[in-house]
């Protein structure tokens, strides 16, 4: 369960994700789009989505259409039976021509599994069948229905539980069979830091979600009539009896992602009552009150302590109302303890990759397995004890993690932004972990100091000097940039560590610059470089300069990736403005505001707006269809966006794959691009997918946005293309992430045992 993907995969493997009636793909993206599916949810259900790109391709099931006489048919068959048989069927085309099923539940595996068996195909696919109630209700059915269930499960490729309780139980019913605990995962692209505050007089608590294991019983003894305290509750469907008189009790509205987001800005706490279960209960609303910086007060049951083993939720017994009440109290006289229970439990699920990034690489990893795709890719069994592999990600000064969130949570950032700094805390699972470098507190004279020395030798040393405890306690580091890369390398020629920590580092514009330096300059960078483990560029142009220049150095490109697919909107139609509105966002060294200007800059039919912090851009601009204004905050991007025919990219002669960012964003947005065909560009997006031009042509420029601004039929294609290669070839921050994971564990098999020491178990 490590959830790196595997190096190479032979061919395009196709996994079919198989989910109930109801959560159909186009359905559950239009009710998310609207914002009507109650709590933190992905753009399509539990996030399976995350484990494509790279050779995988991830099909969810569809909802057909059906009438009265048709929905009646099958869901009393379903009934019946105990699994949706028709809905399986109906999807069976895609099931076959798929390598590997994802069930959710057995409401879907017991189905697939008899279709499997009962329509004998030579080629069948592998399916791996997650079991949610099936432990729980098994006392309830018959004895020829759990004979049935339990040859059915004998079939499957491999059994999976997101519960440790339940995994072992299915062991000892199928004794046979491959099973492995998965762990659910949180939703965490907009994860809220906790923050110090006072509770609220009288205490408000919240509790969440209606499924059969909820103790309301409980709840009720616990917390009615008890006047300190304020509860409110919200049930699927808003119903729930009441008994009289508990004038502290109400029952809230939690019909859509904004009812429930604003149950949990008002909540002091977030109460999890349960009775005994085998399949982790209430771990969802578990997940939702930690991302949301929310202290949790839980039942101790359904195996919620193998999540959570520490001091991260606080845990009460089963049916004990005097226990839950007292714990509640404590915790509300007790600022500091809710604070740093909010904090442990967010850094657990990041640590400990309790995330759906996560959940779906996890499957993705037993699947392999199952595939025969290399024994890399083998997991290891529930339970076992994992090695924590520390990473420390070591960015320029202004990118430090607290910042960076505090300025996320504000929408301060300009651009598609990920929670932490280019999304490479999605590499956390429970056997990796990732930590940021903070931008210490520092007065005028420090920072000029740092900033002079930065100057002289082209990198932060100081910056990297603050942080050597991290750095030298870290098994990799990764650097986004040379500016860092240099500085760490340095680091460690300086200590002279016989000892240290592999470093990926990561060259932007470092060959773009390599003839400007003087040869001592250049003397001095090639030799740390030869220190770094891997150099990695974000382009093949690139990288054949970093073979040039270091020759004896392991070099690779490593595509870059941006924005996820919570930003992804369905492509614009055919219809566009006149005059036609372009959009040119981004400011590095090597855009060519000239060639754009002199393209557009007071030619009727065009309406352009810059957006970039140059501010010598607009100096002699005087025409009046461009302005030219910064994008100061992230709903200034999106609005630009939203309200542009098309995103232009105009660039000078680069190797870096300079506005490779811009574009990843517009075409998550929907919108076609037309960018200058250099610095490697077409490693991440063919003629086709986008719209390439040569170098500083403004004429050709100008054609090329004219006859695309013609052609609706064209922009719908290409962007629709643009968007399946960002898909599949992973170019966004979670394949980002993953892919220097994977470059990095390369890097960890290499090394020796006296190496791998001071190896903490994440699990208890």
């Amino acid at each position: 369960m490590h959830g790196a993907f595997p190096a190479e995969t032979p061919r395009m493997v196709k996994v079919f994700v198989l989910l109930g009636h109801g959560f159909g793909a186009a359905r559950w993206r239009a009710r998310h789009a609207r914002g009507e599916i109650p709590g933190l949810n992905e753009p399509l259900p539990y996030g399976y989505y995350r484990a494509g790109g790279e050779g995988w391709s991830i099909e969810y099931s569809e909802d057909a259409e059906e009438g009265r006489i048709g929905r009646l048919a099958r869901r009393g068959l379903t009934r019946l039976l105990g699994f949706d048989l028709v809905h399986a069927w109906r999807n069976r085309r895609k099931l076959f021509e798929s390598d590997i099923v994802w069930a959710h539940s057995e409401r879907e595996h017991l189905a697939a599994l008899v279709l499997r068996t009962l329509l004998v195909r030579r080629r069948a696919p592998k399916i791996i069948a997650e079991c949610i109630w099936l432990p729980d209700r098994w006392d309830s059915f018959s004895l020829p229905k759990r004979a049935f269930y339990r040859r059915l499960l004998a079939r499957a490729d491999a059994i999976t539980s997101q519960s440790v309780d339940g995994i072992a139980w299915l062991r000892e019913l199928v004794p046979s069979a491959t099973t492995e605990w998965i762990p659910g995962g949180a939703k965490i692209d907009f994860i809220q830091p906790p923050t110090r505050r006072k509770v609220h007089r009288p205490v408000r608590l919240i509790a969440l979600g209606g499924d059969m294991h909820r103790d309301w019983l409980t709840l009720l003894s616990a917390f009615g009539g008890e006047v300190d305290f304020e509860l409110r509750i919200a049930p699927p469907g808003g119903k729930i009896d009441l008994p009289p008189g508990l004038a502290n009790i109400t029952v809230a509205a939690a019909k859509s992602a904004e009812e429930v987001r604003r149950l949990y800005e008002w909540a002091d706490m977030a109460v999890v009552p349960l009775v005994p279960n085998l399949h982790a209960s209430g771990i969802t609303v578990v997940f939702e009150a930690v991302v949301l910086g929310i202290p949790v007060l839980c039942t101790d049951a359904g195996g919620l302590r193998a999540y959570f083993p520490g001091e991260e939720v606080c845990c009460v017994p089963s049916r004990d109302p005097f226990s839950l009440r007292e714990a509640a109290r404590n915790l509300a006289a007790d600022d500091e303890r809710r604070l740093a229970m909010a904090e442990a439990a967010q850094r657990r699920v990041l640590s400990a990759g309790l995330t759906t990034q996560n959940y779906a690489c996890s499957h993705r990893r037993l699947s392999s397995q199952l595939l025969g795709l290399g024994a890399h890719s083998r997991v290891p069994p529930p339970g076992a004890r994992q090695q924590s592999i520390r990473v420390f990600v070591l960015l320029a000064h202004v990118f430090g993690a607290a910042r960076w969130r505090e300025r996320h949570a504000r929408g301060a950032i300009p651009g598609l932004n990920d929670t932490l700094p280019y999304g490479y805390y999605r590499a956390a699972n429970e056997s990796w972990t990732i930590e940021y470098s903070e931008d210490p507190a520092e007065n005028r004279i420090t920072r000029f100091a740092r900033r002079g020395l930065t100057h002289i030798i082209g990198f932060d040393l100081l910056h990297a000097w603050r942080h050597r405890r991290q750095l030298l306690a870290a098994d990799v580091v990764w650097t986004h940039t040379e500016r860092e890369g240099l500085a760490a390398l340095a680091l460690f020629r300086l200590l002279g560590r016989r000892t240290s920590p592999r470093i990926v580092a990561q060259c932007v514009w470092l060959f773009d610059r390599w003839q400007r330096f003087s040869a001592p300059r250049r003397a001095l960078y090639r030799w740390l470089l030869g220190r770094a483990d891997i150099v990695t560029t974000l382009s093949r142009e690139n990288l054949e300069s970093a073979r040039q220049a270091l020759p004896s150095r392991r070099s690779e490109r490593l595509l870059f990736g941006w924005t996820s697919e919570e930003h992804m909107r369905p492509p614009r139609g055919e219809i566009i403005h006149d005059p036609v509105r372009l959009a040119s966002l981004g400011g590095d060294m090597h855009r060519d505001w000239d060639t754009l200007l002199a393209a557009f800059a007071g030619v009727a039919g065009f309406e352009l707006r810059i957006a970039s912090g140059q501010a010598a851009i607009g100096a002699g601009v005087t025409a009046g269809n461009v302005a030219v204004k910064p994008a100061q905050c992230e709903s200034d991007v999106r609005a630009l966006y939203d309200w542009a025919d098309m995103a232009v990219v105009c660039l000078d002669e680069n190797r870096h794959a300079s506005g490779i960012t811009v574009i990843l964003e517009a075409v998550a947005s929907g919108i076609p691009v037309v960018a200058t065909d250099v610095g490697g560009l077409g490693d991440y997006f063919a003629e086709g997918e986008i719209c390439y031009v040569p170098v500083g042509e403004s004429g050709a420029l100008r054609d090329a946005v004219a006859r695309l601004a013609l052609d609706g039929e064209r922009r719908v294609a290409m962007t629709k293309a643009a968007q399946k290669k960002l898909r599949e070839a992973g170019l966004t921050s979670e394949g980002y992430a993953l892919r220097h994971r994977e470059l990095s564990e390369e890097l960890l098999g290499e090394k020796s045992a006296a190496e791998a020491h001071k190896r903490v178990p994440v699990w208890a």
